[in-house]
């Protein structure tokens, strides 16, 4: 081979190893960017929902879930743990997350504050938060209907009417489930991370329309039961105005039969005083009688020796006549 030949292969040599080299580089750079890319795109669109959705904007067999490797998984929740209550280890997908929350919130209601504070913020109307309030505070010790009340409402955020299935629709109705569990930002800051900004933004208007539409339907009842209380004010007044004239007839009635009674009283005493006194009266003129009934049977006693006596002078006066007749015929 000529010089010029050798000299034309190692140039050929040096060209290959510099585009092998410029290669290298591109592809680093390109991996750093297109993970740059994935987390960008997933704090504004969040992690995937579940382990089927596609990209989209990308023609790709592989789901999105793909992307999400094990140390892109903790990069991303490096600053989203979601604090003591409902914090944990990351997560792949939304559904993942919602599956997790909905084992742990079963665990933590055991009391009907608990339940109150977990459970009662999912409610969309007045009207569900009425029969939610109602179903905790009729539960049993081990909160078994408001469990199943959740898990239910887990349920239904994971299922979708449409085929293929509704992406979004089914993002925004777990978000709504994960959102409204908490108010605490640690929690909070990692349904931005499960989500996305853009449908966290959107189930926080949403509730927050929820909570308005809740508000107008409370001022709305406040003014029908202020309406009714005071129209049942009113009626009361008139039907404590109308007792309260009864009451003061009824008391200068009362007052009028407590000054009979006193008269009444008054002239029983006194009855009660003359027929003491007739009581005594009649007692000594009892015994004024008892007295003269005896002297009268005492007398009757002497009349009756009189008469007796009288008798026996009779019947001795006859017999003397008797005989004295009988000497006159003798002689």
């Amino acid at each position: 081979m000529s010089i010029w030949g050798k000299i034309l292969v190692f140039f050929n040599l040096v060209m290959a190893v510099v585009v092998l080299a410029i290669g290298s580089m591109d592809y680093g750079k390109r991996q750093a960017w297109r993970y740059a890319y994935q987390l960008h795109r997933f704090a504004v669109n969040g992690l995937p929902v579940d382990g089927r959705e596609k990209d989209t904007k990308e023609p790709r067999e592989d789901p999105i879930v793909a992307d999400v490797t094990d140390g892109m998984a903790k990069e991303i929740f490096a600053k989203a743990g979601g604090g003591n209550l409902l914090g944990g280890q990351p997560v792949k997908t939304v559904a993942d997350e919602l599956a997790r929350v909905n084992a742990l919130v079963s665990g933590k209601i055991t009391s009907k504050q608990d339940a109150k504070a977990l459970v009662l913020p999912l409610a969309r109307t007045l009207g569900e938060r009425t029969e939610v309030i109602a179903m905790i505070d009729g539960d049993d010790a081990n909160m078994s209907k408001t469990k199943g009340w959740f898990a239910e409402q887990v349920r239904a955020a994971s299922r979708t009417a449409t085929s293929p299935p509704n992406n979004k629709e089914l993002r925004l109705n777990m978000g709504h489930v994960l959102v409204n569990l908490s108010t605490d930002t640690d929690w909070r800051v990692r349904c931005m991370t499960v989500l996305g900004m853009e449908a966290y933004l959107e189930v926080v208007g949403r509730q927050a329309d929820a909570l308005v539409a809740m508000a107008v339907d409370v001022e709305r009842a406040m003014m029908n039961d202020r309406a009714t209380f005071e129209r049942q004010h009113m009626d009361l007044v008139q039907a404590i105005l109308k007792e309260a004239d009864e009451l003061h007839k009824a008391k200068g009635y009362l007052e009028e039969l407590q000054k009979t009674a006193a008269e009444r009283q008054t002239q029983l005493a006194q009855r009660t005083t003359e027929k003491q006194e007739e009581d005594n009266k009649l007692a000594q003129a009892k015994a004024d009688a008892d007295t003269a009934i005896a002297k009268l049977k005492a007398v009757q006693k002497d009349l009756f020796a009189l008469q007796q006596r009288k008798g026996t002078a009779l019947q001795k006066n006859q017999q003397l006549e008797s005989e004295l007749r009988q000497m006159e015929t003798k002689r």
